[in-house]
């Protein structure tokens, strides 16, 4: 994956190898920033956390990769909760759908280091 700067597409702003497939969608956690969840033409969807680097998190700093591999077919769409910052749905280009969420270890850590 690759995070482009739109006032300029020379070079990436920063760029991380996260599937082997073709990344459909990727979002960011409206509520705590290190979290963004991928899905992709393979059959899993992913939970990406990021470290800071400076006070600001970096995209750099991948600190750790969960997936969550419950298709049988290309992960299509993912989207956050709007009253849970910790859950997702995934669903498959088979209809299936799925509800997610970040493990209890990995919150604590998150809440911590955003404070």
């Amino acid at each position: 994956m690759k995070f482009w700067d739109i006032r300029n597409f020379k070079d990436p702003v920063s760029s991380f190898l996260n599937n082997t497939h073709w990344v459909w969608q990727a979002k960011y956690n409206k509520v705590y920033s290190s979290l963004m969840i991928t899905c992709s033409s393979s059959t899993i969807a992913r939970s990406i956390i990021f470290g800071k680097s400076n006070k600001n998190y970096d995209l750099n700093n991948t600190v750790a990769q969960l997936d969550y591999i419950e298709f049988d077919d290309s992960v299509y769409s993912i989207d956050w909760s709007a009253n849970d910052p910790w859950s997702f749905a995934a669903i498959s280009n088979g209809c299936y759908l799925h509800i997610n969420e970040i493990p209890s270890d990995y919150k604590y850590k998150i809440m911590i280091d955003d404070n």
